[in-house]
């Protein structure tokens, strides 16, 4: 008994769809967290890379007579006044070593950008999840970081402190500093 091929094919479909397992919820996967991570003294810093515009090596930087002593200058992005700040220096009061590995961290400042000084980048850092909030008490960094510090990450060999450099450039001291330069 022949059967007519659309016949055929009518009947794989409806045997098909009667044994077919159900599709797999489809779930969104999650980026994560991602910030640029770095190391200023001995401490393993992450930003979000929100507030990271690019990062560059040392430039040139002209100093300013009479500025704050964490204050290293103003160099020029592509013809714009970049304001260049020592990021322990500002914090800690002591100044960092430079080395071929330091790096400036630009991010945007109101309409302009300001540069933070940091030992070395360590590149793009990917987390699962958000930051761990962890009390003050319990943070494993220099008081001085504390008040920037909005979590950690607990990384395979660090522990990575989310430090909000738009947080930190919003401080009165470094506020006002970076307002009168006209950045």
């Amino acid at each position: 008994m022949s059967m007519d091929p659309f016949e055929v094919l009518l009947d794989l479909e409806k045997k098909c769809k009667a044994n077919a397992r159900p599709l797999p919820l489809q779930r969104e996967l999650s980026r994560g967290w991602q910030g640029i991570g770095y190391l200023t003294g001995q401490q393993y810093f992450v930003s979000p890379l929100s507030e990271i515009k690019e990062v560059i090596p040392i430039p040139s930087i002209t100093a300013l007579p009479a500025a704050a002593d964490w204050f290293m200058g103003v160099t020029n992005l592509r013809g714009r006044v970049l304001p260049v700040t020592d990021l322990q220096k500002f914090i800690l009061g002591t100044s960092q070593t430079l080395t071929p590995l330091s790096r400036v961290l630009v991010m945007e400042f109101e309409q302009s950008n300001v540069g933070f000084v940091v030992s070395q980048v360590l590149g793009v850092q990917r987390f699962l999840g958000q930051p761990a909030v962890v009390k003050p008490e319990e943070l494993q960094i220099e008081q001085a970081f504390q008040p920037y510090i909005q979590g950690v990450f607990e990384g395979a060999k660090h522990r990575w402190h989310v430090l909000s450099l738009k947080q930190l450039s919003e401080s009165g001291q470094f506020y006002h500093l970076v307002k009168e330069l006209g950045a």
